[in-house]
């Protein structure tokens, strides 16, 4: 019996189905990572999304050092899962610093944001309030 939505569609592949975009996942990387009736565990995008807490951007990723080949990615800062339909998500945390912590100084926030990072702060001081 029929609700009144469209009929499903029907793939050969995984790769076919996050080809088509059916699940309107941001790219076929995502899709490809994320399939809830697969035995593929899901390991996050290893894109990067805002900590306003702690001044720097964190990882879609749970587990350091996952990579997953062929799709690519590697997690190096995890912050945890996060649902891509509600957190803007960067491909790297230089291009999440300049868009959510645009107030920080570039470097800094890149430096607390990614371990590889050639950047090694300012070198200037500022006043830390959380400190008696």
């Amino acid at each position: 019996r029929s609700l009144g939505g469209p009929s499903p569609s029907y793939f050969n592949t995984k790769e076919e189905c996050c080809h088509e975009q059916k699940f309107h996942f941001r790219d076929f990387a995502d899709c490809m990572r994320y399939n809830l009736y697969d035995t593929f565990k899901y390991e996050g995008s290893f894109k990067y999304y805002v900590d306003y807490v702690n001044n720097r951007c964190v990882q879609d990723c749970h587990t350091v050092g996952v990579f997953i080949d062929g799709i690519g990615g590697e997690c190096k800062l995890p912050g945890g899962i996060v649902d891509p339909f509600e957190i803007d998500l960067y491909k790297d945390a230089a291009s999440c610093c300049a868009a959510k912590l645009s107030h920080a100084t570039p470097d800094l926030c890149e430096s607390n944001s990614d371990p590889d990072s050639a950047a090694a702060g300012t070198g200037m001081y500022y006043a830390d309030s959380t400190t008696g």
